[in-house]
Protein backbone atom coordinates (compact mmCIF):
# COMPACT_ATOMS: atom_id res chain seq x y z
CA UNK A 1 0.00 0.00 0.00
CA UNK A 2 3.09 2.24 0.62
CA UNK A 3 4.28 1.88 -3.03
CA UNK A 4 0.85 1.60 -4.34
CA UNK A 5 0.96 4.66 -7.39
CA UNK A 6 4.58 5.93 -6.59
CA UNK A 7 6.51 4.76 -9.78
CA UNK A 8 10.38 5.51 -9.80
CA UNK A 9 11.94 5.11 -12.90
CA UNK A 10 15.25 3.51 -12.87
CA UNK A 11 16.93 6.70 -14.79
CA UNK A 12 15.88 9.20 -12.17
CA UNK A 13 18.07 10.63 -10.10
CA UNK A 14 15.40 9.68 -6.51
CA UNK A 15 15.54 5.73 -7.63
CA UNK A 16 17.15 3.53 -5.06
CA UNK A 17 18.17 0.44 -5.75
CA UNK A 18 16.39 -2.21 -2.78
CA UNK A 19 19.08 -3.55 -0.79
CA UNK A 20 17.83 -7.50 -1.65
CA UNK A 21 18.40 -6.63 -5.42
CA UNK A 22 21.89 -4.77 -4.91
CA UNK A 23 24.85 -6.69 -6.17
CA UNK A 24 27.61 -6.86 -4.11
CA UNK A 25 31.10 -8.64 -4.00
CA UNK A 26 29.93 -11.76 -2.47
CA UNK A 27 26.90 -11.75 -4.39
CA UNK A 28 28.77 -11.46 -7.98
CA UNK A 29 31.28 -14.00 -6.63
CA UNK A 30 28.55 -16.66 -5.66
CA UNK A 31 27.12 -15.77 -9.15
CA UNK A 32 30.19 -16.60 -11.40
CA UNK A 33 30.54 -19.99 -9.40
CA UNK A 34 27.06 -20.99 -9.89
CA UNK A 35 27.75 -20.14 -13.91
CA UNK A 36 31.36 -21.97 -14.02
CA UNK A 37 29.23 -24.52 -12.48
CA UNK A 38 26.78 -24.69 -14.75
CA UNK A 39 28.98 -24.56 -17.82
CA UNK A 40 31.51 -27.56 -16.19
CA UNK A 41 28.21 -29.59 -15.90
CA UNK A 42 27.31 -28.76 -19.57
CA UNK A 43 30.28 -29.61 -20.86
CA UNK A 44 30.26 -32.44 -19.08
CA UNK A 45 26.75 -33.89 -20.73
CA UNK A 46 27.95 -32.87 -23.82
CA UNK A 47 31.40 -34.65 -23.89
CA UNK A 48 29.26 -38.18 -22.44
CA UNK A 49 26.69 -37.42 -25.25
CA UNK A 50 29.67 -37.63 -27.25
CA UNK A 51 31.01 -40.91 -26.13
CA UNK A 52 27.70 -42.60 -26.26
CA UNK A 53 27.35 -41.91 -29.49
CA UNK A 54 30.57 -42.83 -30.62
CA UNK A 55 29.88 -46.04 -28.80
CA UNK A 56 26.73 -46.66 -30.46
CA UNK A 57 28.25 -45.88 -34.05
CA UNK A 58 30.80 -48.42 -32.80
CA UNK A 59 28.10 -50.89 -32.32
CA UNK A 60 25.97 -50.14 -35.35
CA UNK A 61 29.19 -50.48 -37.65
CA UNK A 62 29.86 -54.13 -36.24
CA UNK A 63 26.12 -55.02 -36.86
CA UNK A 64 26.81 -53.93 -40.42
CA UNK A 65 29.54 -55.83 -41.44
CA UNK A 66 28.44 -59.15 -39.42
CA UNK A 67 25.25 -58.96 -42.00
CA UNK A 68 28.19 -57.87 -45.03
CA UNK A 69 29.48 -61.17 -43.87
CA UNK A 70 26.19 -63.14 -44.12
CA UNK A 71 25.56 -61.59 -47.58
CA UNK A 72 28.77 -62.41 -48.89
CA UNK A 73 27.58 -66.14 -47.84
CA UNK A 74 24.55 -66.28 -49.36
CA UNK A 75 26.29 -64.27 -52.58
CA UNK A 76 28.55 -67.29 -52.77
CA UNK A 77 25.98 -69.81 -52.57
CA UNK A 78 24.37 -67.76 -55.22
CA UNK A 79 27.23 -67.18 -57.59
CA UNK A 80 26.37 -63.34 -57.37
CA UNK A 81 29.27 -60.80 -57.28
CA UNK A 82 28.32 -57.52 -55.12
CA UNK A 83 29.83 -54.75 -54.01
CA UNK A 84 28.81 -54.02 -50.25
CA UNK A 85 28.91 -50.79 -48.26
CA UNK A 86 32.07 -51.47 -45.10
CA UNK A 87 31.96 -48.72 -42.96
CA UNK A 88 35.36 -47.28 -40.58
CA UNK A 89 35.12 -45.70 -37.81
CA UNK A 90 36.94 -42.08 -38.58
CA UNK A 91 40.18 -41.48 -35.83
Amino acid sequence: METLGDYKLKSSPTFNVPESQRMNESKKKKHMFLLEEFIYNTKMKFNNEIISLRERKGKIIDKIVGYNKKITEINKQLNITENLFTPVIDK
